[in-house]
């Protein structure tokens, strides 16, 4: 599809009010997920659980985060996004709300720990390929890299609403903040009925795959994106997840000013990308991310003897990592694939990208109560190394996409 002014059939420009909703629900449904993810070890001690249960959650969000690539990703492909935009954002509103109004249990962490997974999944997944839906076709990567400026604005909101309920053990009041912000994602979703248009229509007429079986649910073309994410989203789990646990081992006084630095680069970083993202080999843009990713791990190893000086520095080359990684994996997956696909080219790429936290975090969730931190990051480090070689493997001989 391309693209260029949604008058008299014609479609949209770049600024379209399409990617303008898809832009604000990713940034509501990042907002809830990476509050969640980095408040859920803090509220389980708070609860009076072992931090070993955080090993389960991580596979009961795996579980459901698959569920949702394999049901919602060619779904979308099929029935529509407008649809799953919709049901995805009160799922995970049913998920952030019931943390805050049941009575404390396990049980319950899980199942609502689930309802996050699948609900999240399906949202961004869905966002990504309705953004290469609504973009014209020469700009599917300014497009994507433009939505993951989302993260960097949800990590300074996210940060100073996280600290804010761990100092004053407000974590409901947070629940129910997130449930809401939810709701406007939904009703935003409800907004987007850009697949009525006649220029969306008729694009939707020339496409058939015609996958069957396991290619149905998963595009082939998007799985070097998938592989090389795998092993970064390993090593990120221990700032994602466990970085609130970290400083607090450490006595570090301020964990938000990590975030706030990291997100300003980030946003810098994003806007790089989405740059540069249909002109550059996508390893120009990759290689400094990764490189970028290992160095603030390795500096994270080396802080518990001088928090203070080299945990900002390390918030630098996390941002440049963050800013780089998820954008151009995300973009490189979409747009090796067919137009066709794009649901279930997103849905390879968040599938990888759950995979690596799974495995991420039940390796943390055990490895925290046998080594030190210090040791941890330094092989979240070798893994930044590892996905950077897994990219040479499988772009390196690629020209820009």
């Amino acid at each position: 599809m391309s693209a260029n002014s949604e008058k008299g059939g014609r479609e949209p420009g770049l600024f379209n009010r399409f990617f303008i909703f898809l832009w604000l629900i990713n940034l509501a449904s990042m907002l809830a997920h990476s509050s969640l993810n980095s408040v859920i070890a803090p509220f389980i001690e708070y609860l009076g659980f072992s931090s070993s249960y955080n090993g389960y959650i991580g596979i009961v969000f795996a579980v459901f985060a698959i569920a949702s690539r394999f049901l919602c990703g060619s779904l979308s492909d099929r029935v529509g996004r407008r649809i799953l935009l919709v049901l995805s954002a009160l799922l995970f509103m049913i998920g952030a709300l019931f943390y805050g109004i049941l009575p404390a249990s396990i049980f319950g962490l899980l199942l609502f720990r689930g309802f996050q997974s699948f609900g999240y999944g399906t949202n961004a997944q869905t966002v990504s390929a309705a953004t290469a839906d609504v973009m014209p076709a020469s700009k599917v990567g300014f497009g994507i890299g433009a939505i993951w400026l989302g993260m960097s604005v949800s990590q300074i909101l996210s940060s100073a609403l996280v600290s804010r309920a761990i100092a004053n053990k407000t974590y409901f009041t947070l629940f129910l903040i997130l449930a809401g912000v939810l709701v406007v994602a939904a009703v935003l979703g409800f907004l987007c009925n850009y697949e009525k248009k006649s220029w969306y229509r008729r694009a939707k007429q020339e496409q058939d795959s015609g996958e069957r079986g396991l290619r149905r649910y998963m595009e082939p073309k998007a799985i070097p994106a998938g592989v090389i994410l795998i092993f970064a989203c390993v090593g990120f789990v221990g700032i994602t997840h466990f970085f609130y646990s970290y400083v607090g081992s450490i006595g570090y006084a301020h964990p938000e000013l990590f975030f706030y630095i990291s997100a300003v680069v980030m946003f810098i970083q994003n806007v790089i990308v989405a740059r540069f993202a249909d002109k550059a080999h996508p390893l120009a843009l990759l290689t400094p991310g990764l490189l970028g990713g290992a160095v603030c791990h390795v500096l994270l190893s080396l802080s518990s003897g001088s928090p203070n000086v080299l945990i900002p520095v390390a918030s630098v080359f996390y941002g440049l990592a963050m800013g780089t990684v998820n954008p151009m994996l995300n973009q490189i997956a979409v747009k090796a694939s067919p137009a066709s696909r794009r649901g279930a080219a997103s849905a390879t790429f968040f599938f990888a990208m759950d995979i690596g936290f799974a495995i991420g975090t039940v390796f943390w969730g055990w490895a925290v109560a046998k080594m030190p931190f210090s040791s941890l990051y330094l092989i979240a480090a070798v893994f930044m190394l590892l996905s950077l070689a897994m990219g040479c493997v499988f772009l390196l001989r690629r020209k820009k996409l």
